[in-house]
């Protein structure tokens, strides 16, 4: 019993942290994401590129809506990780309450 709880523990956790890595890099993203056509020219000033190359430069690996989602599958990957960290100490509570 107590090995289960271990690793529904440490499953828990490895979840945590993996939704805190997934939160932090979308939250990242949308920070850093121009939010006007200026912002867009001024992060890739060239003198050797025109208007329409440095917008598809910078816009090319930014999607917000993708980060969006990924925020909200973070959120929802933290709560069903802390719920089975509860769960686990409720366990751990009703075995010592047993022994005891």
């Amino acid at each position: 019993m107590l090995s289960i709880n271990s690793s529904m523990l440490s499953q828990s956790l490895n979840g945590l942290n993996n939704a805190t890595q997934k939160v932090s890099n979308a939250s990242k993203n949308l920070a850093e994401f121009p939010l006007s056509q200026n912002e867009l020219i001024s992060q890739n000033s060239s003198e050797q590129l025109n208007i329409e190359d440095k917008i598809s430069i910078s816009t090319s690996n930014m999607d917000p809506v993708k980060d969006i989602i990924s925020l909200m599958e973070g959120e929802i990957a933290y709560k069903a990780n802390a719920k089975g960290i509860k769960t686990a100490d409720e366990m751990l509570g009703s075995v010592l309450d047993i022994k005891v």
